[in-house]
């Protein structure tokens, strides 16, 4: 393990319990360290589990112990990241990726701050809005499967990429002369050169006499 995880690693499992303190002390929970980068919190309503799975990522995340989600495709789980933007749009959410200590202890306390001031209902018991939580959830879901269906969709294919490597080559061996190379990379792709490649190639041919 290098040193700055260690770091990382000390500071969270420092920061974490005096920052989420407050579950237990107002909110009868019960937090304990599961493992190296997970604390979770239990009460006879909810379960809380703060973990970085990177080390350098905060995740705060909710599981109602008498309520489930209503979709079986939806996750177990719903983050702070979704619960706050949802009910509180106005205040937004966003975890970062933090990049040194002093960040990554003030990413944990905030998340904590978060949670103590705009998650109380949850965290004694009141689930009312529960339904409006999922709802987004599942909306940012469905978002999120749009979108990764859109980039695969729109991803390059292994046939684009070849021609995008040839055309980046043959430009370079125009550029520098080599038309003898630039010729036969030209050539390779004829069917789909562009009107100007079209007439580099021409050029080309007949500085060559070909």
């Amino acid at each position: 393990m290098s040193v700055t995880r260690q770091k990382f690693e000390k500071c969270f499992q420092k920061t974490v319990p005096v920052a989420f303190g407050f579950l237990e002390s107002k909110f009868g929970f019960t937090l304990t360290r599961k493992t190296v980068w997970e604390y979770v919190g239990e009460s006879p309503y909810l379960r809380i589990r703060v973990m970085s799975d990177t080390g350098q990522l905060i995740i705060v995340s909710f599981t109602p112990k008498k309520y489930s989600l209503n979709s079986a495709q939806m996750p177990s789980e719903i983050g702070l990241g979704i619960i706050i933007p949802c009910l509180y749009p106005s205040v937004g959410y966003n975890s970062r990726f933090c990049r040194n200590i002093k960040d990554f202890e003030l990413e944990i306390n905030k998340s904590a701050e978060l949670l103590n001031r705009y998650c109380i209902p949850f965290l004694n018991g009141d689930f009312s809005d529960w339904e409006k939580v999922e709802a987004c959830a599942k909306k940012v879901v469905q978002e999120w499967r749009i979108q990764s269906e859109m980039r695969i969709k729109n991803a390059p294919t292994q046939e684009e990429n070849r021609i995008r490597k040839i055309r980046a080559r043959a430009e370079e061996a125009f550029h520098a002369k080599d038309y003898v190379q630039a010729i036969d990379l030209y050539e390779s792709i004829e069917k789909v050169l562009s009107e100007l490649e079209i007439k580099k190639l021409d050029y080309m041919k007949h500085a060559n006499n070909l």
